[in-house]
């Protein structure tokens, strides 16, 4: 059974998690580059890409241009997680106080 979904926010990314949210809901997981515990993405990268562009994330490594994913990239299954876990996983690397 499929579906069609639009979705209109304020950039690809906002657009992205949206569809996440939505397939996660019904225990599916998209497998995106997006979609990895260690991508995020930064101010000035999303404004330029309009969210299209994240970071693939890693403790103590400084980051270059190398390391710029497109969200929407595919990814092996095996490295996707969650929103809430994604969301986790960076509170952690940034060991930011969950709120």
């Amino acid at each position: 059974m499929g579906f069609e979904q639009v979705y209109e926010d304020v950039d690809l990314l906002e657009c992205f998690k949206s569809a996440r949210r939505d397939l996660e809901n019904r225990g599916l997981l998209l497998c995106c580059q997006g979609a990895r515990s260690n991508v995020f993405p930064s101010g000035m990268t999303r404004q330029m890409t309009d969210g299209r562009l994240a970071y693939s994330l890693e403790a103590g490594k400084e980051l270059s241009d190398d390391d710029l994913v497109d969200i929407f990239a595919p990814a092996d299954c095996s490295e996707v997680v969650s929103l809430e876990d994604q969301l986790s996983a960076m509170r952690d690397l940034f060991r930011m106080k969950r709120s």
